[in-house]
């Protein structure tokens, strides 16, 4: 069930600061905590409530920032409606323990001043009273909404204040990008802490991080429409391999990463011709191990989707299908992983990438085929089977 900012603002009654479990405040504020659970839920009343007039919808507006800090990782706390004459009162806290205090104040269509006066009081008298982290730092965090009319008066005057280091403006907007930042996985709260901490210019640095959002959905949307797109093809083969020195961790990201969420990310080899399609199989050669595996290509997992952590150390992301762990390593053929070990050095790539193989020398690395032909009747036996020469980390497909 869904329900308007207007519609709960009806439910609740009348939002002041009287206390007691049953009051319209504590209602509503059980309702958010207990409630709000996705940030699309939260999105839609801090988007509803920060366009809604009077002073009941900048009330709850107040509340809802509140809880909003929650999905950008802090523990948050409510405070007061109203400020009492002589008395400090803060909005909300959000709280990091041991490196970050925000307090709120809220600028709407209900917010007579363009000062910061009230927000430097709250911030002496809190410090004072010790009910800070005091091991944590503090700052007061300006909310501004359309309606307020004079962010730029406030933003001016923040500006040109010599000790307003402890303090920042930023849109109700542009938390919530960082908030869907947070919650898809592209920034961590400790970058949160280190954005609100270091940097004067909130709202700056989340739409740049929004945009690069919105460009990643594109890339993510062009490589899905890319592989929608194909053309068919013979399926080629592929040893997914890594530096020695890398064995450990890409022995984890196959078990891991590749065993649970089919997925394989990958370094290219800029001097290849050719990269790996739809359909393509490939076996994951762990350094002084031998194949612990093999996949099918299931097509490109766009960079936006945030399967893998840190996935932006990857130039491609692989969705893979049919994957199979061995369980063990198959037998190994030395000279096999020298040559691709040498080819792997000669890409000049940092991390896992993809070598091309022949059917047969794939066939020869994961076990699928006896590693010496059968002897002809009246002749020599064959020689043993090893790996063709590959051509500077590609080979052409036609």
């Amino acid at each position: 069930m869904s329900i308007s900012f207007n519609q709960l603002l009806q439910l609740v009654g009348r939002l002041d600061d009287q206390p007691g479990f049953d009051s319209p405040r504590e209602r509503f504020r059980r309702f958010l905590t207990e409630e709000v659970v996705d940030l699309q839920m939260a999105a839609a009343l801090v988007d509803e409530g920060q366009h809604a007039l009077g002073e009941q919808a900048h009330r709850a507006l107040q509340d809802v920032l509140v809880i909003l800090g929650r999905f950008l990782g802090f523990e948050t706390a409510f405070g007061t409606y109203l400020r009492a004459d002589g008395t400090a009162r803060h909005h909300g806290l959000w709280r990091s323990r041991r490196r970050l205090t925000v307090i709120l104040d809220l600028f709407t269509d209900q917010t007579p001043r363009t000062d910061f006066d009230d927000l430097s009081k709250e911030l002496a008298a809190l410090a004072r009273e010790a009910r800070l982290d005091t091991e944590a730092e503090t700052l007061g965090l300006c909310v501004v909404t359309p309606l307020f009319p004079w962010r730029q008066r406030l933003e001016a005057m923040l500006a040109a204040q010599m000790d307003a280091a402890d303090r920042r403006v930023v849109t109700a907007s542009s938390l919530l990008s960082l908030a869907t930042l947070v919650a898809e996985g592209e920034v961590r709260h400790e970058e949160i802490v280190q954005m609100f901490t270091n940097s004067s210019d909130l709202d700056l640095i989340a739409g740049l991080l929004a945009r690069a959002r919105r460009q990643a959905h594109m890339v993510q949307a062009h490589e899905a429409a890319a592989v929608e797109t194909e053309e068919p093809h013979e399926a080629a083969h592929w040893v997914a391999t890594s530096a020695r020195g890398q064995a450990a961790a890409f022995e984890r990201i196959v078990e891991s990463v590749v065993g649970r969420r089919r997925v394989l990310g990958v370094a290219e080899n800029r001097n290849a011709s050719t990269f790996a399609r739809t359909g393509d199989r490939i076996c994951f050669l762990i350094p002084g191990t031998g194949v612990v595996g093999g996949a099918e290509i299931a097509g490109a997992a766009g960079t936006a989707q945030r399967l893998i952590r840190d996935s932006d150390r990857f130039s491609r992301l692989y969705q893979l299908k049919n994957v199979e762990l061995f369980g063990g390593p198959r037998p190994r053929d030395l000279e096999l992983e020298d040559r691709l070990s040498k080819e792997y050095e000669e890409t000049k790539v940092a991390g896992p990438t993809l070598i091309p193989v022949s059917d047969h020398t794939y066939a020869v690395l994961t076990g699928r085929t006896d590693r010496a032909e059968e002897p002809a009747a009246d002749g020599p036996p064959a020689p043993r089977a090893v790996v063709e020469p590959i051509s500077r980390g590609s080979r052409s497909r036609e």
